[in-house]
């Protein structure tokens, strides 16, 4: 059975517990806590118990939530937490948390962040999701899930892997908004991997749904975009036989498609690899520089203006090698500006509109 989330303080909670915070309940879903597995990483997580079983926790939203003013939200999964040292004063904690690696279903209720994450300048994961990450147990890919989620807020503020939905989608996460469209109207600012929905996208993840920014997003660093700040080779579902080496993103997939809409405009004229819909599609480096990434997108449009410093596109600020775009309905609007300091769109492969 899943957890229900119904109230604010279930949100924070659940906050609290991945990120270590708090100690887990006694069980979930009939799984015991196991004594030997590290709290602030299982609960409300993937995780191997000594029966050798996996249990994946499974939460779902009942109702629209507000986090009430003053309350400052950490978010699920990699945050840092102020501290007050032994001078009594407030600094800051480089603590990692655990990653969320369940399922979450939001049944399209809204979660309203309002200035919970206004004042999180100085912290890295910022987001309604901190670090999200699935994993591979004795050869079999648990997937962590964000589903049909809707977020509000009127700023959210972070350092590096910045998003309103998820700051760091870092492996094997399905995120599908299928359901409703995902819509960010909040101003989201940051250093580098800053994105209005997701600041970074890793491998094997998948998307699905129309999501849409028409928030300003900031940047100063490197990797900006209005929907992904920037999106790894690597990537969506690897293929089978032959095309082992590929990775579709965006694929449609039983009737799910991907449609990216950015309306906000992106102020980053000190960040390099700035785009209006992603910033960067980057190749990856090690074991998987030999892959090829396809991006397949059902629908994509971008409207406002897009400043940056080096590599600015009005869609992309950067596609890499091995990286192929297939755009099935693209929209180039009149942008009023796309500009850059110094060079705009590096593109090394093909964009291919239908």
């Amino acid at each position: 059975n899943p957890y229900v989330i119904s109230h604010w303080v279930h949100l924070v909670r659940l906050s609290e517990i991945v990120n270590g915070i708090s100690e887990p309940m006694d069980s979930v879903q009939g799984a015991p806590y196991a004594s030997n597995v590290v709290a602030k990483d299982i609960f409300f997580s993937t995780y191997k118990n000594n029966s050798n079983k996996v249990y994946q926790c499974y939460f779902v939203v009942t109702d629209n939530i507000t986090i009430p003013e003053g309350v400052h939200y950490m978010p699920i999964g990699g945050a840092q937490v102020n501290v007050t040292d032994a001078n009594n004063e407030n600094v800051t904690l480089a603590y990692f948390g655990g990653n969320f690696t369940g399922r979450y279903d939001g049944q399209t209720a809204k979660i309203n962040l309002g200035n919970s994450l206004k004042e999180a300048h100085a912290l890295d994961y910022v987001g309604l999701f901190g670090v999200v990450k699935g994993r591979i147990i004795n050869g079999t890919t648990y997937w962590a899930t964000i589903d049909n989620v809707l977020v509000s807020a009127t700023e959210i503020n972070g350092n590096n892997y910045v998003g309103s939905l998820i700051a760091k989608a870092e492996q094997y996460v399905y995120i599908d908004n299928t359901a409703t469209p995902y819509q960010n109207t909040a101003k989201v600012t940051g250093s580098s991997h800053v994105g209005g929905v997701v600041g970074y996208v890793g491998l094997g993840t998948q998307m699905f749904g129309t999501y849409i920014n028409k928030g300003t997003v900031m940047a100063t660093g490197q990797y900006a975009g209005g929907i992904i700040g920037r999106l790894m080779a690597g990537a969506g579902r690897q293929g089978t036989g032959t095309g082992a080496n590929n990775y579709y993103f965006g694929e449609p997939n039983n009737d799910k498609t991907l449609s990216l809409e950015n309306q906000g405009i992106i102020d980053a004229t000190d960040c390099n690899y700035v785009g209006g819909i992603i910033g960067g599609l980057t190749a990856n480096e090690g074991e998987y520089s030999g892959v090829t990434t396809v991006l397949t997108v059902n629908y994509v449009r971008n409207t406002a203006s897009v400043w940056g410093g080096n590599y600015v596109g009005g869609w992309f600020g950067e596609v890499g090698t091995n990286i192929a775009v297939h755009v099935i309905n693209g929209v180039v609007d009149t942008f009023e500006h796309v500009v850059a300091k110094g060079i705009f769109a590096l593109q090394t492969q093909t964009l291919v509109i239908y």
